[in-house]
């Protein structure tokens, strides 16, 4: 099965090719697999800038490889299936502060959001969502965004 969505250059506006670890089928259908498990939501802060919106998240002991972003119109959806390495999964910590199994969350930005020139990186546990304002209304247009 191909995804669309990943290969489609119309969607990107980053140089070179961005392949996440995960696609978005398999990314769905983990999420109703784990809609039963427990959910933790994490603090999103969002600051507003001279000519940018920063939304900040911590999440961690995350990949950058398993995150997926994407933004439709104003609406922007950070979503994350946290896997634990079989190594870890051995070992008995005393303290298991990092326990969660996915993280969805979406943001209403505001309407001078300019969606289509999001970008992302994920450096230090925290995930850091930069977005430029726009004199016009956000597009209700699909955009998959990249974390670096």
């Amino acid at each position: 099965m191909r995804n669309t969505i990943s290969n489609d250059r119309s969607c990107s506006i980053y140089p070179g090719s961005y392949v996440p670890s995960i696609k978005e089928e398999a990314m769905q259908k983990e999420f109703k697999h784990l809609h039963n498990r427990k959910i933790i939501s994490f603090t999103v802060n969002i600051t507003e800038m001279a000519d940018t919106y920063q939304v900040e998240i911590t999440l961690p002991g995350a990949k950058r490889e398993d995150f997926f972003v994407h933004a439709y119109g104003n609406i922007l959806s950070i979503s994350l299936i946290h896997k634990e390495p079989e190594h870890r999964k051995k070992e008995k910590p005393q303290l298991h502060g990092f326990k969660y199994d996915f993280f969805d969350r979406q943001v209403i930005l505001p309407d001078n959001a300019d969606t289509e020139f999001i970008s992302a990186e994920y450096l230090s546990d925290t995930l850091r969502l930069y977005i430029p304002k726009s004199i016009k209304p956000a597009k209700s247009r699909y955009r998959r965004i990249a974390v670096y």
